[in-house]
Protein backbone atom coordinates (compact mmCIF):
# COMPACT_ATOMS: atom_id res chain seq x y z
CA UNK A 1 0.00 0.00 0.00
CA UNK A 2 2.85 2.39 0.77
CA UNK A 3 4.34 2.00 -2.73
CA UNK A 4 1.01 2.99 -4.26
CA UNK A 5 0.97 6.20 -2.26
CA UNK A 6 4.57 6.99 -3.25
CA UNK A 7 3.91 6.39 -6.97
CA UNK A 8 0.70 8.38 -6.87
CA UNK A 9 2.35 11.24 -4.96
CA UNK A 10 5.27 11.36 -7.40
CA UNK A 11 2.97 11.26 -10.42
CA UNK A 12 0.63 13.93 -9.12
CA UNK A 13 3.53 16.09 -7.91
CA UNK A 14 5.28 15.91 -11.27
CA UNK A 15 2.04 16.59 -13.09
CA UNK A 16 1.33 19.66 -10.90
CA UNK A 17 4.89 20.87 -11.45
CA UNK A 18 4.51 20.53 -15.22
CA UNK A 19 1.11 22.21 -15.17
CA UNK A 20 2.62 25.10 -13.21
CA UNK A 21 5.47 25.39 -15.71
CA UNK A 22 2.99 25.36 -18.55
CA UNK A 23 0.97 28.19 -16.97
CA UNK A 24 4.09 30.24 -16.24
CA UNK A 25 5.48 29.75 -19.74
CA UNK A 26 2.09 30.55 -21.30
CA UNK A 27 1.88 33.82 -19.39
CA UNK A 28 5.45 35.01 -19.98
CA UNK A 29 6.34 33.52 -23.38
CA UNK A 30 5.38 36.67 -25.26
CA UNK A 31 7.39 38.88 -22.91
CA UNK A 32 10.55 36.76 -22.89
CA UNK A 33 11.34 35.45 -26.38
CA UNK A 34 13.44 32.39 -25.59
CA UNK A 35 10.71 30.96 -23.31
CA UNK A 36 8.64 30.26 -26.40
CA UNK A 37 11.29 27.87 -27.75
CA UNK A 38 11.80 26.22 -24.36
CA UNK A 39 8.07 25.76 -23.94
CA UNK A 40 7.58 24.17 -27.33
CA UNK A 41 10.57 21.80 -26.96
CA UNK A 42 10.40 20.79 -23.31
CA UNK A 43 6.87 21.37 -22.04
CA UNK A 44 4.25 20.85 -24.76
CA UNK A 45 5.64 17.97 -26.79
CA UNK A 46 4.61 14.40 -26.02
CA UNK A 47 8.15 13.14 -26.60
CA UNK A 48 9.66 15.03 -23.65
CA UNK A 49 11.20 13.55 -20.52
CA UNK A 50 8.60 15.08 -18.16
CA UNK A 51 5.74 13.63 -20.21
CA UNK A 52 7.47 10.24 -20.17
CA UNK A 53 7.98 10.38 -16.39
CA UNK A 54 4.34 11.31 -15.81
CA UNK A 55 3.25 8.45 -18.04
CA UNK A 56 5.44 5.91 -16.26
CA UNK A 57 4.29 7.09 -12.83
CA UNK A 58 0.63 6.91 -13.75
CA UNK A 59 1.10 3.53 -15.45
CA UNK A 60 2.75 2.04 -12.36
CA UNK A 61 0.05 3.49 -10.13
CA UNK A 62 -2.80 2.08 -12.25
CA UNK A 63 -0.97 -1.23 -12.70
CA UNK A 64 -1.15 -1.88 -8.97
CA UNK A 65 -4.84 -1.07 -8.58
CA UNK A 66 -7.12 -4.07 -8.09
CA UNK A 67 -10.43 -3.47 -9.86
CA UNK A 68 -13.29 -5.94 -9.87
CA UNK A 69 -14.72 -7.13 -13.16
CA UNK A 70 -16.99 -4.54 -14.75
CA UNK A 71 -18.51 -5.08 -18.17
CA UNK A 72 -18.62 -1.36 -19.06
CA UNK A 73 -15.03 -0.72 -18.02
CA UNK A 74 -13.84 -3.71 -20.05
CA UNK A 75 -15.85 -2.62 -23.09
CA UNK A 76 -14.40 0.91 -22.95
CA UNK A 77 -10.90 -0.42 -22.29
CA UNK A 78 -11.08 -2.80 -25.24
CA UNK A 79 -12.20 0.04 -27.51
CA UNK A 80 -9.66 2.63 -26.35
CA UNK A 81 -7.04 1.71 -28.94
CA UNK A 82 -9.66 1.92 -31.69
CA UNK A 83 -10.70 5.35 -30.38
CA UNK A 84 -7.09 6.47 -30.60
CA UNK A 85 -6.70 5.11 -34.13
CA UNK A 86 -9.96 6.66 -35.38
CA UNK A 87 -9.43 10.15 -34.03
CA UNK A 88 -5.72 10.36 -34.93
CA UNK A 89 -6.01 9.33 -38.58
CA UNK A 90 -4.93 12.43 -40.56
CA UNK A 91 -8.14 12.51 -42.60
CA UNK A 92 -10.33 12.54 -39.49
CA UNK A 93 -7.99 14.63 -37.35
CA UNK A 94 -8.39 17.85 -39.30
CA UNK A 95 -12.12 17.36 -39.75
CA UNK A 96 -12.76 16.57 -36.09
CA UNK A 97 -10.66 19.18 -34.36
CA UNK A 98 -10.72 22.06 -36.84
CA UNK A 99 -13.97 21.72 -38.79
CA UNK A 100 -16.52 19.84 -36.70
CA UNK A 101 -15.61 21.09 -33.22
CA UNK A 102 -13.62 24.19 -34.33
CA UNK A 103 -11.50 24.49 -31.21
CA UNK A 104 -9.57 27.48 -32.52
CA UNK A 105 -12.77 29.55 -32.71
CA UNK A 106 -13.72 28.73 -29.12
CA UNK A 107 -10.25 28.89 -27.56
CA UNK A 108 -10.82 32.32 -26.06
CA UNK A 109 -14.38 31.68 -24.90
CA UNK A 110 -15.33 31.61 -21.23
CA UNK A 111 -16.53 28.00 -21.21
CA UNK A 112 -13.85 26.54 -23.48
CA UNK A 113 -12.80 23.95 -20.89
CA UNK A 114 -16.38 22.61 -20.61
CA UNK A 115 -16.69 22.62 -24.40
CA UNK A 116 -13.39 20.75 -24.72
CA UNK A 117 -14.35 18.08 -22.15
CA UNK A 118 -17.75 17.55 -23.78
CA UNK A 119 -16.21 17.33 -27.26
CA UNK A 120 -13.68 14.74 -26.10
CA UNK A 121 -16.46 12.74 -24.40
CA UNK A 122 -18.59 12.84 -27.57
CA UNK A 123 -15.65 11.71 -29.72
CA UNK A 124 -14.86 8.88 -27.31
CA UNK A 125 -18.48 7.68 -27.10
CA UNK A 126 -19.02 7.82 -30.88
CA UNK A 127 -15.76 5.93 -31.52
CA UNK A 128 -16.69 3.26 -28.94
CA UNK A 129 -20.09 2.86 -30.60
CA UNK A 130 -18.41 2.51 -34.02
CA UNK A 131 -16.04 -0.10 -32.59
CA UNK A 132 -18.87 -2.07 -30.97
CA UNK A 133 -20.85 -2.05 -34.23
CA UNK A 134 -17.79 -3.32 -36.11
CA UNK A 135 -17.19 -6.02 -33.49
CA UNK A 136 -20.80 -7.23 -33.60
CA UNK A 137 -20.83 -7.24 -37.41
CA UNK A 138 -17.57 -9.17 -37.59
CA UNK A 139 -18.75 -11.68 -34.96
CA UNK A 140 -21.98 -12.35 -36.84
CA UNK A 141 -20.08 -12.63 -40.13
CA UNK A 142 -17.55 -15.10 -38.74
CA UNK A 143 -20.29 -17.15 -37.06
CA UNK A 144 -21.87 -17.61 -40.48
CA UNK A 145 -18.56 -18.82 -41.94
CA UNK A 146 -17.67 -21.19 -39.11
Amino acid sequence: MEKKVVYLSLSIGLYCFLASLWVIFSIYKNKIGYLNRIESYYIHDFETLPAFLCSVGLFVWFKNIKIQYNRWINMCASSTFVVYIIHQVPIFYENLWNDLFAFERFASEKYFFVYFILAVAVIFIVCVIIDQICLNLSKSYYRGII
